[in-house]
């Protein structure tokens, strides 16, 4: 699938299985903890801007639609990830497969946004620290599906 590479073994010598669970968990944590982060920020945010500007949008009002925004965000990415767990754990190659698609979209994104915001090497450096991350643990996964594919084969 999409051409990623067959990996026998996934993390710290784990089988991929094992790693793809490892990942699916990992994803569910940080996706709680971003949207976590995300509501406290808004509100931190909310309570130090003063009530209302002459002539402009309030800034509370754009607080909270981009709150909501990264809450949905947040959420399809926690319900993604909830289909890599569950397709891991009862052997259903699809709902990981649609993880992966999900991820792909995901790095897309992330790309476009990156031009409108690369400004510094850093920038570039943590884009691209997260897509080799995103990059292996869908190559991870990959691999659990391609074992599941040859082993209904057989």
């Amino acid at each position: 699938m999409i051409g990623f590479p067959y990996l026998e073994n996934s993390l710290c010598g784990c089988t991929v299985k094992q790693g793809s669970k490892i990942i699916a968990w990992l994803a569910v944590i940080s996706h709680l903890i971003l949207f976590s982060l995300e509501v406290m920020a808004a509100k931190v945010a909310m309570d130090i801007m003063p009530d209302g500007h002459h002539n402009m949008i309030d800034p509370k009002v754009i607080i909270k639609a981009v709150t909501i925004f990264m809450a949905v965000v947040q959420g399809i990415g926690l319900a993604s990830d909830l289909l890599l767990v569950i397709g891991v754990y009862t052997n259903r190659a699809g709902l990981m497969k649609a993880w992966i698609i999900i991820e792909l979209i995901y790095i897309f994104l992330q790309l476009l946004s990156l031009f409108e915001q690369a400004k510094s090497i850093s920038s570039l450096g943590m884009y691209l620290f997260g897509f080799c991350i995103t990059y292996y643990s869908m190559a991870i996964v990959n691999s659990h599906c391609e074992n599941l594919k040859s082993q209904q084969l057989a």
